[in-house]
């Protein structure tokens, strides 16, 4: 078994490491709001998407 104090270190989060994390997560957020955008305005798109994923719509 291990134990906590084995996990968990005194490191300190480098600055570095923190705007790494915070561009990941905005780039996340601005893909996820384009998508949602996408598929509002062009249900077309959608339907196309679909296909290439062999997902069954419209039978």
């Amino acid at each position: 078994m291990i134990t906590t104090s084995e996990v968990v270190t005194s490191d300190a989060i480098t600055p570095g490491f923190v705007a790494f994390v915070v561009a990941i997560l905005l780039a996340i957020a601005v893909v996820g709001a384009l998508a949602m955008y996408y598929v509002a305005t062009r249900p077309s798109l959608l339907d196309r998407v679909r296909e290439l994923a062999g997902v069954g719509g419209h039978e």
